[in-house]
């Protein structure tokens, strides 16, 4: 299975991902996962865990697919999405998978 794979059915479970990314370890509610008007594909989700360059956690952030790592759906809480973090989704040219 692909990462985009895992990301889909993550989406469609609605249950939460575990992966490496950009340096940390994160925990992530996937929201949705498409094509960029610049063809690169990438997930949107909130991060509920684990570390960030930033230092915040908490937050509705973009993840590159070809920069995550070792990504497992887990049994962590699913944090629901928002009518606010859904308006972002507009941000995809293409969208293969969203919440609902």
């Amino acid at each position: 299975m692909t990462t985009v794979d895992t990301i889909a059915e993550a989406i469609k479970e609605k249950k939460s991902l575990a992966f490496a990314y950009h340096g940390f370890d994160r925990v992530v509610s996937p929201y949705a996962c498409g094509l960029t008007p610049t063809n690169e594909i990438k997930m949107i989700g909130f991060q509920i865990g684990g570390g960030s360059n930033s230092g915040v956690t908490e937050k509705l952030r973009f993840y590159s697919t070809a920069d995550i790592a070792g990504v497992t759906i887990v049994d962590d809480p699913f944090r629901p999405a928002t009518e606010e973090d859904k308006a972002v989704f507009a941000q995809l040219a293409k969208i293969y998978e969203e919440v609902q």
